[in-house]
């Protein structure tokens, strides 16, 4: 039994189970090289099979690892990964790019795309595809073979604090960064074994990750993507999901190795209280004010209520089987619950725990995230690509909304009233736009993503 509550904790999370993935070690003595296919519209998709990409320079090609096989368009702005390497440290010259076009015949594209590689740091390099102007009108191949696409590079430039957002993948060892407002990945943080759990604090331009395999909670300066400091955890902690409080003094952390809640001083950085809570602790929510987090024990089916300012268990209340996380509705007044195991939602009272209402959803609920200025409740499943948005009064469906299949972890920027949605399954976030409800853009992430957190996020 503990072992299935593992794998479940695992796909839970935000991933998929670890013997789909290889998992990397953190970078040591090489650099990192990630390249990115820039979003083409679908009247102009090359439609070209991609054979290899290489790094060009350094003593020859080096090739990178392919995880894209085709170039094509999309229905919507998607950014996607075409490779990524590991690299010795120094200076190159570009891409080597081999493609196949509709007539088969491969073609070698070098891309000047000058970049370095330094030790223990990523570069992403951005890569856009075009078709010559005839092609891309719609004319077709001439008597000299398919046409074959224009592909430029350039070194991805990194965003203001600002406008970052991040998510973490556990198999890679990194952290990567996106540009909340172009919808893509323009910066990735290596850093230690097992990431998983994100949280931003904007006003210190700090990312807080926590290092599920070493015990730690690792300190990154969003502006430059350097490292600052480690807060130390005891030893079989293994830390999942972690919140910050608004005030952002202080930092929960859901420690599923050790049955445990650790308060940590963000100043001091240190750990300044630790609770036992139940078992196999995953998820954490802390409330608008600060005052209480709620932690989800995906083990004993509960979930328990901290007091942060006396550092003291409040209560544990039951749940269905194995809660996925909770969600505080606007007033908060209201506590949603959703469980993997169950097709209800379950609503309880902040004032006193007593259930207030069930929902029927239905099986298969893989995340939820109310959005406090509408206070619409979004439910995704694991087999749907879409989200149903629920009323709050009526707790009934009232919208459909396009998404990537089997979404685990939400956040929405409050600046633009945009939802990231993240689908470990494809390894992709999705953007709705909370205006019109639409699906606007798509952009990969790295696998065995479990969480991702905002600058400037809605609480």
């Amino acid at each position: 039994m503990p072992g299935l509550l593992a794998a479940v904790a695992l796909a839970i999370a935000g991933c998929a189970s670890a013997a789909r993935h290889l998992v990397r070690p953190p970078l040591e003595s090489e650099g990192e090289l990630i390249v990115e296919l820039q979003p083409l519209p679908s009247r102009q998709a090359p439609q070209s099979d991609v054979s290899s990409v290489a790094a060009a320079g350094g003593g020859g090609d080096r090739p990178l690892e392919l995880l894209l096989g085709r170039i094509a368009g999309e229905p919507v702005q998607t950014q996607r990964t075409l490779a990524r390497g590991r690299l010795a440290p120094g200076a190159y010259d570009g891409l080597v790019v081999v493609l196949r076009g509709r007539g088969g015949e491969p073609a070698t594209i070098r891309v000047e795309a000058p970049f370095s590689i330094a030790r223990r740091h990523a570069t992403v390099l951005l890569l856009s595809a075009r078709l010559p102007a005839a092609a891309a009108a719609g004319d077709e191949d001439d008597a000299d073979g398919p046409r074959v696409p224009a592909l430029t590079a350039a070194v991805a430039q990194r965003p203001v604090p600002a406008a970052l957002g991040f998510c973490s993948s556990a198999s890679r060892s990194e952290v990567a960064g996106f540009d909340k407002a172009l919808r893509e990945v323009a910066t990735v943080l290596p850093a230690g074994r097992a990431p998983w759990g994100v949280a931003v604090d904007g006003f210190s331009n700090r990312a807080y990750v926590a290092l599920a395999d070493e015990d730690q909670v690792a300190i990154f300066d969003t502006g430059t993507g350097e490292e600052q400091n480690r807060i130390r955890l005891n030893v079989g902690d293994q830390p999942r999901e972690i919140g910050l409080t608004p005030d952002r003094r202080t930092l929960v952390t859901a420690n599923a190795g050790s049955n445990s809640v650790s308060i940590l001083d963000t100043a001091a950085m240190t750990e300044i209280g630790r609770i036992a809570v139940g078992v196999e602790p995953s998820t954490v929510l802390v409330d608008r004010r600060g005052q209480r987090a709620y932690v989800f024990n995906l083990g004993s089916n509960s979930f328990s209520v901290i007091d942060l300012a006396n550092r003291m268990l409040v209560a544990t209340i039951g749940t269905d089987e194995q809660p996925l996380r909770g969600q505080i509705d606007r007033s908060g007044t209201r506590l949603y619950v959703a469980s993997a195991r169950s097709p209800v939602l379950t609503v309880y009272s902040l004032s006193d725990f007593s259930v207030q209402n069930r929902v029927h959803i239905g099986l298969g609920t893989s995340g939820i995230k109310v959005d406090s200025a509408s206070d619409l409740i979004f439910v995704a499943k694991a087999r749907e690509r879409r989200l149903l948005v629920y009323d709050p009064l009526a707790l009934i469906p009232v919208d459909r909304v396009e998404a990537a299949e089997g979404a685990t972890y939400f956040a929405i920027d409050d600046a633009q009233n945009a939802l990231f949605a993240l689908s470990p399954e494809g390894n992709t976030v999705s953007v709705v736009d909370l205006a019109s409800r639409r699906l606007v853009a798509r952009f990969d992430v790295g696998e065995d993503a479990r969480a991702i957190s905002l600058n400037g996020e809605r609480n």
